[in-house]
């Protein structure tokens, strides 16, 4: 009896795991939404990089490069940077040739009702302007540049 009853703990604290964790994704993407409002409208949809200041330095510096390498996948861009300052934000997109086209965006990491842009991960969304709406999400892995080359390549074919 006693393990039926551990079972069935451990089975309702992963669902509740799971979907806080879902929860809390739903409210960034919202967040970060609210924000992408503004963006003017476009006939083709805008790449978003979210980044932010207390991710891995190396793994921004290798997406920023893989951007710069794919200009034709990455031509509409956003980047969205959660931030101290402006200052380091810019210095840390500056890898990005000036003459790339970019719309960049800060966040104010120093408002703590912005809270939910803490601990998030390092990704790709897909953002269309003329609906208002975020389409598809993606994370790329630091080691595998060759993942993120693909995920270039079939936004290339939409």
């Amino acid at each position: 009896m006693k393990k039926i009853i551990i079972l069935l703990c451990c089975i309702l604290f992963l669902i509740y795991c799971r979907n806080t964790k879902s929860n809390e994704y739903s409210k960034f993407h919202q967040k970060l939404l609210s924000i992408l409002v503004e963006v003017p409208e476009q006939e083709k949809n805008h790449l978003v990089l979210y980044l932010s200041e207390g991710m891995c330095a190396d793994c921004i510096s290798k997406e920023l490069q893989n951007i710069q390498e794919h200009t034709e996948a990455t031509k509409n861009l956003i980047i969205i940077g959660a931030f101290q300052n402006q200052r380091h934000f810019l210095s840390t997109i500056n890898i990005i040739k000036s003459d790339f086209t970019k719309i960049h965006i800060l966040i104010d990491k120093t408002n703590k009702s912005d809270a939910i842009y803490e601990n998030q991960e390092l990704q790709y969304l897909i953002y269309d302007s003329k609906n208002k709406k975020i389409i598809s999400w993606f994370y790329p892995i630091s080691q595998d540049k060759n993942r993120t080359i693909k995920y270039f390549k079939e936004l290339n074919m939409k």
